[in-house]
Order: structure tokens, then sequence, then C-alpha cells
């Protein structure tokens, strides 16, 4: 983190047994993993783009699955 950035809690994800983060870059529909950073001060801390949405889920499979169900309602797939 520089000196410039100002650090807010905006939310949380626990992580369950097993289950690892992943983000949607809503600009390009891409689901990808994400690591938590071991040098934070809590070990806990994630750093948020805002143009990412970000789940807990087992595998990316099921992510995509938490994704279409978040964004629509009607059940409709995310394009690829």
């Amino acid at each position: 983190m520089t000196e410039g950035e100002l650090r807010r809690k905006v939310g949380t994800l626990r992580l369950q047994r097993g289950h690892r983060c992943f983000a949607l870059d809503l600009r390009t529909g891409n689901v990808f993993e994400v690591d938590f950073p071991s040098d934070s001060e809590d070990g806990k801390s994630l750093i948020l783009d805002g143009s990412h949405i970000y789940v807990t889920a087992l595998n990316p499979r099921n992510a995509e699955k938490k994704f279409n169900k978040m964004l629509s309602p009607s059940g409709s797939q995310i394009a690829k």
C-alpha cells in the first residue's frame, strides 16, 4: 500500500473449509481465482478492485453458478 492509498473496510468474505475466493471481471466476464496476500497485517485482507465481484466457492464452476444467480434473477448464463 502506498502513502496515498486510504484503507477502509468495504465488506467481509469468510472462506469455508476447502473453498477458494473467485472474482468476476465485469468488463470481460472472466472468472478467476484470487489469492489472499500473506503479507497483510491480519492475513485475511484482500485489496478490492471496483470492476470485480467476489465470491467464495469450492471450484470455478460453482463460482460461475453463484455469479449467474447474483446477476440474473431469470437464471440466464454469463456470456463467455
